[in-house]
């Protein structure tokens, strides 16, 4: 079961404070026992959140589909009037620690996955079940996204038991919105190939590194499609590009007989850690660019697809889908 809601916050406190009601509250998750229930939060928070930082931290468990999983994400809103930077930060964890006093100090803590926002009015599309949730929410004619929880493992449950996904916008801290480089991308296409010649080649360049995937064995892996410095971890179809050109993105039109090809959003990784395609993300989809907009709905198999542009790139290949249903 998906549960989905768009709608509009006032501001940066407004749209936290409406994702955590929807991911915990939200009826359909609730009647169909897929609500994620918070099983930590800071010492000074409360709800509705009402200030940022240390004030705004919690941690929230999924169930899964049946209710027996332990999928644990934390969350910290942060806001920086002076500097007039706003955002929300993402963990993975594989456990909690009651006594923590820190949403990214508990059991095999990923690094902040961090998604910008701002303190004016956005726009926001929330999907969820038991297993992972996407958010999006536009800031002045910027789209941002974050994506926590499972991703569809190609493998057994034995063999990948906690293929756990944290995707943001950024992997940069307190980036502001408006920022339009490379270091600004949607977990899609992680550490984007639109970074110049001396980036690409240049393992130290990062910063964009927008998605991080938690492997077999435990250990947390940040996915960049502009590294090209042997052993790689990407997302198909953007990573592909790099191989053929950026032709098959740019040039790919809607289907002969009307529609789109969606092509999921699929993890790639060649290290000595582990090697081959792991997941795809769920309901997370490359949509061509050509004769598509931002906030358009494409109907496939029955189910409404929401046109995303990544960040603040309209170019043809920039453009993803996220299932609604």
């Amino acid at each position: 079961m998906t549960a989905y809601v768009t709608g509009t916050a006032t501001d940066h406190l407004d749209l936290y404070n409406q994702l955590y009601a929807f991911l915990t509250a939200n009826a359909d998750l609730v009647n169909a026992g897929e609500a994620w229930t918070e099983e930590w939060t800071h010492p000074d928070a409360a709800h509705p959140v009402v200030g940022a930082d240390s004030a705004s931290q919690f941690l929230l468990r999924g169930p899964g589909l049946a209710g027996g999983d332990n999928i644990y994400v934390s969350f910290n809103l942060h806001a920086d009037a002076t500097n007039d930077v706003y955002g929300v930060a993402l963990c993975g964890h594989d456990g909690v620690l009651d006594t923590s006093l820190a949403y990214d100090d508990h059991i095999n803590t990923s690094p902040r996955m961090w998604t910008p926002a701002f303190s004016s009015a956005m726009p926001y599309w929330f999907v969820a079940n038991g297993r992972r949730f996407v958010a999006i929410w536009k800031c002045s004619t910027v789209y941002e996204a974050c994506y926590g929880g499972l991703g569809l493992a190609f493998s057994t449950p034995a063999g990948y038991p906690y293929p756990l996904v944290i995707g943001g916008s950024s992997e940069t801290y307190a980036l502001r919105y408006s920022v339009d480089t490379w270091l600004h991308t949607n977990f899609v296409d992680p550490g984007p190939r639109d970074k110049t010649s001396e980036d690409a080649f240049n393992s130290s360049a990062t910063g964009g590194r927008s998605l991080l995937v938690r492997l077999p064995g435990g250990s947390w892996q940040y996915f960049d499609n502009g590294d090209y410095n042997g052993q790689r971890a990407t997302t198909y179809p953007w990573a592909g590009a790099g191989l053929i050109g950026n032709n098959f993105l740019e040039q790919a039109r809607p289907l002969l007989g009307g529609g789109y090809l969606l092509s999921p959003v699929t993890t790639i990784i060649d290290r000595s850690e582990a090697k081959g395609a792991l997941m795809a993300l769920d309901g997370v989809y490359h949509v061509p660019g050509i004769g598509n907009a931002a906030e358009d709905l494409i109907t496939v198999g029955g189910v409404d697809h929401l046109v995303v542009q990544n960040a603040y790139r309209s170019d043809f290949e920039g453009f993803w889908a996220l299932a609604l249903d």
